[in-house]
């Protein structure tokens, strides 16, 4: 069986434009004159116009260089003297992009992605730290009239410093689509109807703080460790991958503390009325389902606006208990927030579900299980009692809700970090030399589980291959290979599969696979980190751009 999960395409998640390139060096880049490449901003545009981006910056390394594409769409040409690239005519995509410097001593490769976007009318362009919007002329009227910039980052920086990752899907992307009617779309881009948008000082917010946190959190949301929406259908109809759980924590977070998201004054004022007028159409699409549950219903039969009843019970959650409420919930579901044994433990549906109302009891010292049953949760109060204490306990010992790169591993004082973009093994192996690592070393059970405590059960590269030799598996640090956590069956790809990802998909154990995977890495560093790195995140234009021709910055 696993040997045919193999055979299935894993294609770049990144669809979207990413704030900031990954950089990746060769070997021969150990030379002290050889290029390094500055990261490089990932870029939006409108298809049919004319796109030239910067030129890659040089962080170290003699001249002259020269500059050549290694990856581009066809069309897409760069100048081998000045290193901009240049694409007359684009097309509708999203495109990764990889731009060579050579110096005669070695070389480097920056890489990045250009989306671009559908041109579904008269649009603009409107940029912020985290977020690109192409929007309609009176949203970017609208924009510049409440300035929502800072809560838009804000909501971004909430969701990264709450989860403790970044997506690697990157940067968030928002597209009002005229023909989508009503719907919104979610991951990247999101995809939202002209009914999302309401030109008035108090209902703009909805697009803003209700449609977009909700459909950017589908981008943080598989870094939340919930069980497979798959085994639960009709509770992913209410808790939807934790997405109204960011959404309704945030909305709460702003009201609690709204000069930090920029909200002063008239736009303050208008922002509490929308949060008033959203309490309201929570309660009016809640009816239906209150008539449900006075006939005799229950959650796990109803058919109607799952959405806005449990919008409303969440609401109702964060107004009594604060935003905190939601957000230790989010922390609890990190991989390194409740312990696996616990989460094992929930093996039934009704266990899942008492399990999480387990959790939003701990965080609001009071016991909800009734208000659960009032909501029409069917609750397995056995199992409840007997994980209460100890999930209490877990929730008095939740991860920060801070965000670092760097991880200390507690079992060998080593620094770990993810590679931001999902990348082909030699791709990763070359950010790991960047940072002046190695892809990570696996040495015993304990440093394992550290890693899949930290960040979940997914395929990520390791640093071991047996590329040199078929069947003698070596680490690239040159240390003994003294332990190994093969998959039954594993290795079994024979000349071509010579390196080695963790997790496939939730499966426990090693897997060996071609390099042409596109997985993220884990870069180890045996001392601490000789300097604060960039903030892959926060490099690029910030500012509003608007102009005639729809003519993105470039």
């Amino acid at each position: 069986m696993i040997a045919a999960l193999k055979q299935r395409s894993r294609t770049l998640v990144a669809i979207i434009a990413i704030p900031v390139a990954t950089v990746l060096l060769s070997a021969s880049t150990a030379m002290a004159d050889a290029p390094v490449l500055e990261a490089y901003p990932s870029q939006c545009s409108l298809p049919g116009v004319t796109f030239s981006g910067p030129a890659p910056e040089l962080a170290s390394g003699s001249s002259p260089v020269t500059y050549s594409l290694v990856q581009a769409p066809t069309g897409m040409t760069i100048s081998s003297l000045s290193g901009v690239p240049f694409w007359e005519t684009t097309s509708p995509g999203n495109y990764r992009i990889r731009i060579r410097v050579d110096n005669g001593e070695g070389y480097d490769i920056v890489e990045w992605i250009l989306l671009v976007a559908d041109d579904f009318s008269d649009q603009d362009i409107v940029r912020t730290k985290f977020t690109d919007f192409l929007v309609s002329p009176s949203i970017v009227d609208w924009m510049n009239q409440w300035h929502p910039r800072q809560l838009i980052d804000g909501g971004w920086m909430w969701l990264r410093n709450t989860i403790g990752q970044e997506p690697h899907s990157g940067r968030q992307m928002v597209l009002l689509d005229p023909g989508m009617g009503g719907s919104a779309v979610s991951g990247n881009p999101i995809r939202m109807g002209p009914d999302w948008w309401q030109d008035d000082p108090v209902h703009g917010w909805y697009l803003f703080n209700s449609v977009w946190m909700h459909e950017q959190a589908h981008n943080f949301h598989y870094l939340v460790h919930m069980p497979d929406h798959d085994y639960w259908p009709y509770f992913d109809a209410y808790i939807h991958n934790m997405c109204e759980f960011a959404q309704q924590g945030f909305n709460r977070a702003v009201l609690e503390n709204p000069s930090e998201y920029g909200l002063s004054g008239t736009a303050l004022a208008n922002y509490q009325s929308f949060i008033q007028w959203l309490r309201n159409d929570y309660e009016t699409r809640y009816q239906p389902y209150d008539s449900w549950l006075q006939s005799g219903g229950n959650a796990e039969n109803y058919t109607g606006d799952t959405y806005g009843a449990w919008q409303k019970i969440l609401f109702d959650l964060a107004e009594q208990y604060g935003s905190q409420l939601l957000r230790d919930t989010l922390l609890a579901y990190r991989p390194d927030g409740l312990s696996k044994a616990i989460r094992d433990s929930a093996d039934t549906t009704q266990r899942r579900v008492t399990l999480l109302v387990a959790v939003l009891s701990a965080s609001a010292g009071s016991d909800l299980r009734q208000a659960f049953s009032d909501w029409g949760f069917s609750l397995d109060d056995a199992y409840f009692t007997s994980i209460e204490s100890q999930v209490a306990l877990e929730m008095n010992d939740l991860p920060e809700p801070t965000f670092s790169k760097w991880r200390q591993s507690p079992i060998n004082g080593h620094y770990y970090r993810l590679t931001v973009l999902d990348l082909h093994e030699d791709e990763a192996a070359r950010r790991a030399r960047a940072d002046t690592g190695l892809l990570a070393t696996i040495r015993s059970q304990a440093e394992m589980d550290w890693i899949k405590k930290t960040w979940g059960d997914r395929p990520f590269w390791i640093g071991l291959s047996d590329e040199g030799h078929e069947g003698s598996w070596a680490w690239m640090s040159g240390e003994p290979l003294s332990y190994t956590d093969w998959m039954d069956g594993e290795p079994n790809g024979g000349t071509g599969e010579n390196y080695v990802s963790t997790n496939w998909w939730n499966l426990e154990g090693w897997i060996d696979v071609s390099q042409t995977y596109f997985f993220q890495g884990i870069v180890e560093l045996n001392h601490p980190p000789a300097e604060v790195f960039k903030d892959d995140f926060e490099i690029g234009n910030t500012s509003f751009w608007s102009g005639g021709s729809r003519r993105p910055p470039g």
